[in-house]
């Protein structure tokens, strides 16, 4: 897979052995407070993969802001 844009490139993300966006578990990226999900971030692009990763992603994100904030 490879990715369609710069933009991972420009912003200094590791790439995954697949060309997608490197992430946890939660959708966090190499660059703190940036997050992927979806095709750019999953293997095969599949809609039900990509909801599924923006989900984590999403959970990622309320959890990090949760834990700044308080």
């Amino acid at each position: 897979m490879e990715q369609a844009a710069s933009f991972a490139e420009q912003l200094g993300l590791e790439l995954n052995e697949m060309g997608g966006i490197k992430t946890d578990s939660q959708g966090r990226t190499s660059v703190k407070g940036i997050y992927a999900g979806g095709d750019n971030a999953a293997g095969p692009p599949q809609l039900v993969i990509a909801a599924s990763e923006g989900s984590k992603a999403a959970i990622g994100v309320i959890s990090d802001f949760v834990e700044d904030t308080f």
